[in-house]
C-alpha cells in the first residue's frame, strides 16, 4: 500500500486559507455578508487567525444568501469542490462544504473518508420563544443522533458497554436508511423552520444544534451585525458584539488558552 504524507496543522491551515480566499471573493462579488462563526471566530478575535491546532473553517451566511451560495458559487481553483445536498444526493451533512480534491482524511470514530475542509452554515430564524427553542433543539438533535449513528466506526475509550451496545443496536435498525436520508429530513427542518419564523428575533445556527446545543442560539442582531477582523493578514468578519457571541459558545473566559490535554484537531489529513 503506498504510504500516505500526512499533512502538518499548517499545512492544513494553508489549504484552507486558499479555499477562504476563493469562497470570500464569490462573497463580495455577489454582495453576500458573512461572518465567521464558532471557533474561527474565537481565532480571528483571540488569534487574529486559526486557532493554532485547529484544522477547519466556518462561516455562515444569512439563509437566503446561503441559498444563493450553493446555487451559483463554482470555485475557480479545480482543485476545490463544493459538497451539498443540493449537488450531490448522497451528501451526508444538512449543510455546504468546499473541500480539497488534493487530500483525504482519516477520523477513527466517524465515516469521513474527504480532505481538507471549510464549512459554510446557513442562519436561520428560531421561535422567540424558549420554550419553542427547546422544542426546535430535540427536534433536530435527535436527527443528527440518528445521523451519527449511521456513520458510527469507533468509540471513544471512556464509553460505557452499555452506551456502545445502544449505540450498535441503533445502528442496526438503521440499516436500510442511508446518511444523507437523515442529512435532508435536518436540512428540511431548518428551512421549514426559518420561513415559519421569519419575523422572530431570535437566529442561529440550527443545522449544528446536535452538536453545539443551543450555544449558537442568540438574538437575530449577533448574527446581522459584524465587525471587520483581520484573518492571517486577511480581511474576516465577526459578529460585532463578540463579547456576547463567544461568552454564550466558550464562557466568560474564551480569551485564555484552554489546557494542553483540550487542544485537539478534528482528524488527520494526507494528500493523495
Amino acid at each position: 500500500m503506498e504510504t500516505q504524507q500526512e499533512l502538518s496543522i499548517s499545512e492544513v491551515q494553508q489549504r484552507i486559507l486558499a479555499m477562504y480566499d476563493d469562497v470570500i471573493k464569490f462573497f463580495k462579488d455577489n454582495q453576500m455578508p458573512y461572518i465567521l462563526t464558532g471557533g474561527s471566530a474565537l481565532g480571528g478575535i483571540r488569534h487574529h487567525g486559526f486557532i493554532p491546532w485547529d484544522d477547519d473553517m466556518d462561516l455562515g451566511l444569512l439563509r437566503d444568501d446561503y441559498q444563493r451560495f450553493v446555487a451559483e458559487y463554482q470555485p475557480q481553483n479545480t482543485q476545490f469542490q463544493l459538497k451539498s445536498l443540493e449537488h450531490d444526493a448522497n451528501w451526508e451533512n444538512g449543510y455546504a462544504r468546499v473541500i480539497d480534491l488534493q487530500t483525504g482524511s482519516i477520523n477513527q470514530y466517524l465515516n469521513i473518508n474527504h480532505g481538507v475542509f471549510l464549512d459554510i452554515f446557513p442562519i436561520d430564524h428560531l421561535p422567540d420563544s424558549q420554550q419553542g427553542q427547546k422544542r426546535h433543539y430535540y427536534q433536530m438533535k435527535i436527527l443528527d443522533v440518528l445521523r451519527n449513528s449511521k456513520r458510527r466506526v469507533g468509540y471513544r475509550d471512556d464509553e460505557s458497554r452499555l452506551a456502545i451496545f445502544c449505540k450498535e443496536s441503533l445502528r442496526v435498525l438503521l440499516k436500510p436508511f442511508k446518511i444523507s436520508y437523515f442529512a435532508r429530513k435536518m436540512s428540511a427542518l431548518a428551512e421549514k423552520t426559518n420561513a415559519k419564523y421569519k419575523n422572530s428575533q431570535v437566529m442561529g445556527l440550527y443545522i449544528v444544534q446536535g452538536i453545539n446545543q443551543q450555544r449558537e442560539t442568540n438574538a437575530a442582531s449577533i448574527y446581522q451585525h459584524r465587525q471587520k477582523i483581520q484573518f492571517e493578514g486577511r480581511e474576516g468578519y465577526a459578529p460585532a458584539d463578540e463579547k456576547t457571541y463567544l461568552t454564550h459558545l466558550y464562557g466568560l473566559k474564551y480569551l485564555e488558552l484552554p489546557p494542553v490535554e483540550a487542544r485537539k484537531a478534528h482528524g488527520h489529513f494526507y494528500l493523495k
